[in-house]
């Protein structure tokens, strides 16, 4: 009986390492599958950097584009600036000349005005004295 279980659980084995043999198979086969995926995915890997590197290239134009146009817009609005204050100081230095003479002028009037109002006192006193005495 032993011989004959033997040669049973033998015939059994046989059959399992039949069907995990076939399993190997199977899995040999989508090892096969994965490797061709990994092969398309590499050509891909590959594509990939030449795109990241396209990336970097036009990264670097638009930045050497944008502080260009940031340096001809900073340039623009400094002179703008520049001809905004001349126009400024050339109004108010207009209105300040203009200002200067009619002060003068109001400096004249003081002065008149002071000169006849120092008649006017000197009079006032001399009447005063007249009557006092």
């Amino acid at each position: 009986m032993d011989q004959e279980l033997k040669a049973y659980l033998d015939g059994k084995f046989d059959a399992v390492d039949g069907k995990f043999d076939v399993i190997d198979g199977k899995f040999d086969a989508i090892d096969g599958k994965f490797d061709v995926i990994n092969e398309r995915l590499s050509a891909h890997d590959v594509k990939f950097a030449a795109m990241d590197k396209k990336f970097v290239e036009l990264d670097e134009k638009f930045a050497i584009r944008i502080d260009a146009s940031e340096a001809r817009t900073r340039a623009y609005v400094m002179e703008e600036l520049h001809k905004v204050e001349t126009n400024l100081l050339h109004a108010f230095h207009g209105w300040a000349r203009s200002m200067e003479i009619r002060v003068r002028g109001v400096a004249g009037l003081a002065m008149g005005f002071e000169e006849r109002m120092s008649l006017t006192e000197e009079r006032l006193s001399e009447l005063e004295r007249r009557r006092a005495s």
